[in-house]
């Protein structure tokens, strides 16, 4: 084997600390009220892909009653993705839709109309104040983050009137080049430079 040539699992293991860098990096700033959406875990899967795991919460002063209006939670411009896996209210109460033309609350907009949302909305009972609604994982074929923004919407205790909020956390992205890619590339290069012109010799050589 070329000692220049990275091994597959020498590379899984820069693809994996780039993704657990990045999610680092990229950690929520949480809005005060309402439904705040968290990333919880990037989980490579099997097939090349990864797992994303977001949990939701409901916070005090707030309470969700689908008889009294549209109350969902979006997060804006994931990209592609398919629904794996919910837990507590996520799935019993709730329904998950993937759209990139899903309409904006509250200030927040999708930046990139080709990216599709991810938005759950509350289709079963009445869900009292300070829950945590669950978490939902969502399979995507990107392992990277960048940041993008999340609102939610519910009814306040105190009036029975809608209110929401807006904030920030990772979304996936496409995994960064390792940085150690481009300096291999430029390492071919220059030793395919050189070999070219033993080439030449050995082919002129040969002629004689």
């Amino acid at each position: 084997m070329n000692s220049l040539s990275p091994s597959k699992p020498h590379m899984q293991i820069v693809a994996g600390l780039a993704a657990l860098c990045s999610f680092a990096l990229l950690a929520p700033s949480q809005a005060s009220a309402d439904i705040i959406t968290n990333l919880s875990s990037i989980t490579p899967d099997a097939s090349g892909g990864y797992d994303w795991t977001y949990t939701a919460f409901l916070t005090d002063q707030q309470y969700i009653d689908r008889t009294q209006g549209a109350q969902f939670g979006t997060i804006y411009d994931f990209g592609p993705a398919t629904l794996v896996n919910t837990t507590g209210h996520m799935a019993t109460d709730f329904t998950f839709s993937f759209d990139p033309t899903d309409t904006a609350a509250f200030g927040t907009a999708p930046t990139d109309t080709a990216l599709d949302n991810i938005r759950f909305t509350d289709t079963g009972s009445m869900i009292a104040t300070s829950t945590n609604l669950g978490t939902f994982t969502v399979n995507s074929p990107n392992g990277g983050s960048t940041l993008g923004e999340f609102d939610g919407q519910a009814l306040k205790t105190l009036d029975n009137t809608i209110t929401g909020n807006i904030g920030r956390l990772a979304v996936a992205a496409p995994m960064p080049l390792p940085a150690a890619l481009p300096l291999f590339g430029t390492g071919l290069g220059i030793l395919g430079l050189i070999a070219w012109p033993r080439a030449r010799k050995g082919d002129r050589r040969r002629a004689r």
